[in-house]
């Protein structure tokens, strides 16, 4: 071309910063020609169902997008739809039963329960290496080059604690609210929680529970100045369960959401710690309620809460 020519890229190119954008563009609007209804709570989440004699929604299966990776299951209707869709867009692997995904490695069993865990993942994960000398003096605080090895650590660590481990997301927010003014002594502190995930590898079961009895719980903690900073933190833990827990009986639990985190605002006494962290972990039960309702019907009214919860009771 001359310097004064013009072009127009008429499709997707490789590298552009817009790409994966552009790849979920097309694939969203293949889906959409399908049938399937995009979930505004998470752009990223597709249903796929039929409207029965009685015009009410029956879902056939859902689908949840990753830049160009999907996860997703349903009856064979579904998976008709995304045989269609793979005419379009050839899929490099379709696996079904066992395999990974974006580093989770998931198992369904003959009793359709779900395993998923992150062994492999952490056992990759190497530790910080510290000289002896510098180990012997932990006040000592670290150069740039520890530093960067601590975040590099506590971001490996923090990826599985949000994905598979919620035993460690506590420690985990503890050693990363001192990056700013990290010591030997908390580079030390991360290789011993990498020791302790390699040593007591986690797996996570989800049972099967039937649509309709499928009911959300979650537990809340918050402790106030809860470390040497003199910061608070907070805990929340969300899971499906049935309804027998109403009833303080024997239950089905299926771990949904986890957090362990510093409390975002200032809070003056345990009361207020507390209170902070119960409201953050209704705020999450809630929106997962409401997008567990759009699946179950892409109609309802998810933009007035209240009204859609009242009218299940």
């Amino acid at each position: 071309m001359d310097d004064g020519d013009q072009c127009a890229l008429s499709g997707g190119a490789y590298g552009r910063i817009d790409a994966p954008y552009l790849w979920f563009c097309e694939l969203r609007d293949e889906l959409l020609r399908q049938n399937c209804r995009q979930c505004p709570l998470d752009p990223c989440v597709f249903t796929y169902g039929k409207t029965g004699p009685d015009g009410k929604y029956k879902p056939l299966g859902c689908l949840g997008i990753h830049v160009d990776d999907g996860i997703g299951g349903g009856t064979p209707e579904f998976l008709e739809m995304l045989g269609r869709v793979e005419k379009r867009f050839k899929f490099g692997t379709f696996e079904t039963g066992e395999f990974k995904y974006t580093g989770i490695q998931f198992k369904q069993w003959d009793d359709g329960s779900i395993e998923y865990d992150q062994k492999g993942y952490i056992e990759r994960i190497e530790p910080i290496s510290t000289p002896r000398e510098r180990k012997a003096r932990p006040e000592t605080a670290v150069d740039d080059k520890e530093r960067h090895a601590l975040r590099s650590l506590i971001g490996a660590l923090q990826y599985a604690g949000v994905h598979t481990r919620p035993d460690l997301c506590a420690k985990i927010g503890e050693v990363q609210a001192s990056v700013t003014r990290a010591t030997i002594a908390d580079l030390m502190q991360c290789n011993r929680i990498l020791h302790e995930a390699k040593s007591h590898p986690v797996s996570l079961m989800v049972l099967p529970i039937e649509p309709k009895r499928v009911t959300f719980c979650a537990f809340s903690d918050a402790s106030f100045l809860s470390s040497k900073h003199s910061t608070a933190h907070q805990g929340t833990l969300v899971f499906t369960t049935t309804p027998e827990i109403l009833e303080n009986k024997r239950a089905v639990v299926a771990p949904v959401a986890w957090s362990s985190k510093k409390v975002p605002r200032v809070v003056r006494s345990t009361l207020s710690a507390e209170a902070a962290a119960l409201s953050n972990s209704v705020d999450r039960l809630l929106w997962l309620r409401m997008l567990w309702a759009w699946v179950e019907d892409p109609d309802c009214e998810w933009g007035s809460p209240e009204d859609v919860l009242q009218s299940e009771m």
